[in-house]
């Protein structure tokens, strides 16, 4: 039978688990965001091609994040813990950014790509916060039980 004191070690290495997938997810967005500036910038189809190729990759790690977000808040449920939003994969999606490669669908996909830096950023942020939270909690429960 899991103790408190487990369950609590559980949910703490889910955060884990969470900020090493926020952390790939930044990686690729930065990366498409790199290609974005110089396809903004007019660097033609095979830019626009390694920029979609890194937001396609993103888009897997962000559905990673997201899955990894729905175990971690279940083991977050018995630590009477929540974090209330996981990411969204609806990032801006338009083949046409290839094939037309005009100016203003480059900047478009660009403000969807920092979007998404922005929230993954807050979100990694939300976990290490809740990440300490667990950590004092295991604390106090493990002076809890020295004492009695």
């Amino acid at each position: 039978m899991k103790t408190y004191v487990d369950e609590l070690k559980e949910a703490k290495d889910s955060t884990q688990e969470v900020i090493k997938k926020i952390d790939r997810a930044l990686a690729l967005l930065k990366k498409a965001k790199g290609y974005g500036r110089w396809d903004v910038i007019g660097g033609g189809k095979f830019v626009s091609y390694f920029k979609r190729r890194n937001i396609k990759k993103s888009r897997k790690a962000i559905k990673d994040v997201e899955a990894a977000m729905k175990k971690l808040n279940k083991e977050l449920k018995d630590a009477d813990l929540f974090i209330p939003d996981g990411p969204s994969h609806t990032m801006f999606d338009n083949i046409l950014d290839i094939f037309l490669d005009n100016v203003f669908i480059d900047i478009s996909v660009q403000k969807e790509i920092n979007k998404n830096i922005k929230f993954m950023k807050s979100l990694r942020k939300k976990v290490i916060r809740t990440q300490n939270q667990l950590k004092l909690k295991i604390r106090t429960e493990e002076i809890k039980k020295v004492v009695s």
